[in-house]
């Protein structure tokens, strides 16, 4: 009970109804330490569904409070070191990579003809996407190589990379000090 309501309430912090979505992800930190994903997989449906939807809604501020919620719950579970804590992150693994993947594409795809015209906003959401993207890589599966499009999503990382480096090399000190993406 007490995690639904927190559920809703980062819902209403994501769309702007409610301040604080920081503090409310780190309380959901908290709770996933123990809680998730065995005891809590309507966690796992709420960020299911919000991928879903960014995916038909495109990229807007409420995109960046999931993913920055998303991200603080995989950071939480790849922390955890007990084997069946890992093994729990690959079932997790196995249900967010695909919606994840698909949300990261879709935002590679619109950020590869002009990154320099990206806003803070894009850079910022870039940054939390590819955090999930990589501890989901990273240690969402037992064995990448033997997923079907394992080697499809590393060489779209390599894309990535590529495409920051790139900028990052040419582009002045203005924008760099514009966007906090390259100092953070």
């Amino acid at each position: 009970q007490a995690k639904g309501c927190l559920l809703r309430l980062v819902s209403s912090a994501a769309g702007g109804a409610l301040p604080h979505l920081e503090e409310l992800t780190m309380v959901v930190r908290k709770v996933c330490r123990f809680d998730f994903p065995r005891q809590w997989d309507e966690l796992a449906q709420f960020l299911l569904g919000e991928l879903q939807q960014m995916q038909a809604r495109g990229f807007d501020d409420r995109s960046l409070a999931v993913a920055v919620v998303a991200h603080h719950v995989l950071k939480e579970q790849a922390s955890k070191r007990l084997i069946t804590a890992r093994r729990d992150l690959h079932q997790v693994g196995k249900a967010l990579t695909e919606p994840f993947g698909l949300v990261w594409c879709a935002l590679l795809e619109r950020m590869k003809p002009k990154p320099k015209a990206a806003d803070d906003r894009l850079w910022r959401l870039s940054r939390y996407l590819d955090g999930c993207f990589l501890i989901l890589l990273a240690q969402g599966f037992a064995h990448l190589h033997e997923t079907p499009s394992g080697a499809r999503m590393i060489c779209l990382v390599k894309e990535k990379v590529a495409l920051l480096l790139g900028t990052f090399k040419s582009c002045d000190e203005a924008f760099l000090v514009a966007c906090p993406f390259f100092s953070e």
